[in-house]
């Protein structure tokens, strides 16, 4: 996911009213899952294709 995609998580949380460090801390959090998931089962990272 590329930073100027219309979809990128920050931007849609801080459009729809949210705070901006609170916008950081749920794209710090799913960037978490997504490591953890990756860890348990032990698997590298592959950006999904466009």
């Amino acid at each position: 996911m590329r930073a100027d995609d219309a979809g990128w998580p920050h931007d849609r949380l801080t459009t729809s009213g949210k705070r901006a460090k609170i916008a950081i801390t749920a794209v710090m959090r799913k960037l978490v899952i997504i490591a953890n998931a990756l860890l348990r089962d032990d698997r590298l990272w592959s950006p999904k294709a466009a």
